[in-house]
């Protein structure tokens, strides 16, 4: 039987991980567009006036992230603890948690690359941005940016199960090998 205390662990490193990554995201996203913040996510967010800064932004993208880190744990946790080989299961976990967290951060990062080639001033002045914004082009790369890394999130659900069959497969293969090398010297 899995170890079932393995579940709220995993559980609960997937929120971390989640929440870090928004937050070091997000400082990236103020880097490049102070206003996605200012005039959008500090509303959305209640972020206090006191906090519209690096630190505040490090706020809203944990509050944006961290759930997401427990929708995806809820898919990879369980899975690492019934694959065979359940002496690491809480190791496979964590490895399948940082590859979703790994295709979160390669499809967000691709996302921008493209951002700087598809959103130019024509694009950004067809779209509609809060009052007030003054850099749309650097408001849309973000806002890209963030969507991307969001379905990031979700293909990292699939990443983080092939990491775990792959892991089980290796498994299997090993275990056979060894099955086969011990019944062969009798």
């Amino acid at each position: 039987m899995p170890r079932l205390y393995h579940v709220p662990l995993g559980l609960l490193l997937a929120c971390l991980l989640a929440g870090c990554y928004g937050a070091l995201h997000d400082q990236l996203s103020w880097t490049l567009s102070p206003e996605y913040f200012l005039d959008n996510k500090f509303i959305q967010f209640a972020i206090p006036a006191h906090l519209h800064n690096r630190l505040g932004a490090a706020w809203v993208g944990w509050l944006a992230t961290w759930w997401m880190g427990l929708f995806v744990g809820v898919f990879l946790v369980p899975a690492a603890l019934v694959l065979p080989g359940r002496q690491h299961s809480f190791r496979r976990a964590t490895g399948a948690l940082l590859t979703a967290l790994g295709t979160a951060l390669l499809v967000g990062g691709v996302a921008l690359a493209a951002s700087f080639v598809v959103i130019g001033p024509e694009i950004a002045g067809a779209r509609s941005f809060p009052a007030g914004v003054v850099d749309k082009v650097a408001y849309a790369r973000v806002g890209m940016m963030h969507n991307a890394s969001y379905m990031g999130g979700f293909l990292g659900i699939f990443a983080g199960l092939v990491y775990l069959l792959l892991g089980a497969l290796t498994h299997s293969r090993a275990a056979s090998q060894r099955y086969c090398a011990t019944s062969g010297s009798l």
